[in-house]
């Protein structure tokens, strides 16, 4: 039952992603990257995106600097660096469904993970 709800889960955010062509941040001529705001779970904890999506195949931490030398799915978090510091630390949980790749990304806050940003993506039609 909580692997059908899961896959139901996964196919609703497909779905988001076709459905939210507003949203798409152009990065070449003809190709696209989804934006934030067409993702769902926005400033949930760690633990509820894990109960909506299943474990993640990867869960990693990392320390974003304000640098342009970061990949091009990175750079907009470096939004979130404090005004008071040079870099903020950011935690990564990632799934694989068919060719789509997930990426939810969250900053701590009162030590809790929450929710700050997330896309979806084809990587074999979305090219940096």
């Amino acid at each position: 039952m909580k692997l059908t709800y899961n896959i139901l889960s996964l196919l609703l955010i497909l779905l988001l992603v076709y459905g939210c062509s507003k949203n798409k941040i152009k990065i070449e001529k003809n190709i696209y990257l989804l934006d934030w705001v067409g993702m769902p779970y926005h400033n949930c904890t760690t633990e509820e995106i894990i109960e909506q999506l299943g474990k993640p195949e990867k869960i990693d931490s990392f320390k974003i600097h304000d640098s342009t030398n970061l990949f091009p799915i990175y750079r907009p978090l470096t939004r979130f660096i404090p005004h008071n510091s040079d870099y903020v630390l950011v935690k990564e949980l990632f799934w694989k469904q068919d060719s789509f790749q997930i990426y939810y990304w969250f900053i701590k806050s009162r030590n809790v993970w929450y929710s700050r940003d997330g896309l979806v993506y084809d990587p074999n039609h979305v090219e940096f």
